[in-house]
């Protein structure tokens, strides 16, 4: 947010586990380019990025541009490079990109094979940031990057208990409008994910609500 306050173009895209489309975790970061592309105060960087975005296109058909017309004999890394073009264009124009890519474990090859080609050929105010989770999907991303000594991993520790328990809680008065109070056996299920804490918040919520309901009025067993 505070690189977009500032002019710096930010471009985001995540793949996703059940998408399995050519370049899956950058189609949204494609789509980002395009609208930034389009704006009227781009028409002269449109103009002198011709051919790089017409080769760029063909590997995704949103850029703006005339196509170049040969996509069965472009090599996909000439597509490549014209993209890091575009970008290390637009990069110039704006004072700096940042490329933000989610989920990069349920990333498809092409994806990967792109993403490391841009870490290879780095325009100069670009910034990558890409996540990853290490408990499900594939091991592709992390000897990618530890093929290039020059990224910097940070990595996000679990939460504790009391965070936990405090997303389940909104999770469920978001999904049913009230939550009971999580149980202690559910917080330790979710390993300190906050995603997992999330899902499980909504999948719980209404049986906490009716398991209430149920109990509201009755009487004593016989």
């Amino acid at each position: 947010h505070k690189a977009a306050r500032r002019g710096i173009a930010v471009l985001q895209g995540a793949a996703r586990a059940a998408e399995r489309v050519p370049y899956n975790a950058l189609d949204g970061a494609a789509d980002d380019l395009a609208m930034l592309l389009g704006e009227p105060a781009a028409e002269s960087l449109r103009r002198d990025l011709g051919t790089a975005l017409a080769r760029s296109a063909e590997i995704f058909p949103v850029l703006p541009g005339t196509r170049a017309g040969q996509a069965a004999d472009l090599e996909r890394r000439l597509a490549f490079d014209a993209l890091i073009a575009v970008l290390g264009a637009v990069a110039r124009q704006r004072g700096g990109l940042v490329l933000v890519v989610d989920d990069v474990q349920w990333a498809d090859e092409d994806s990967l094979t792109l993403l490391e080609h841009l870490l290879d050929r780095p325009p100069a105010s670009v910034l990558v940031i890409v996540t990853f989770r290490s408990d499900v999907g594939d091991e592709a991303w992390p000897a990618l990057a530890a093929r290039h000594p020059s990224m910097e991993t940070l990595e996000v520790a679990p939460l504790d208990d009391a965070s936990i328990a405090a997303l389940l809680l909104r999770a469920g008065r978001a999904r049913e409008g009230s939550a009971a109070t999580p149980a202690p056996a559910l917080v330790a299920a979710c390993a300190g994910r906050p995603a997992l804490a999330e899902l499980a918040g909504r999948l719980v919520a209404p049986d906490a609500r009716s398991a209430r309901a149920g109990g509201e009025g009755a009487g004593p067993e016989p």
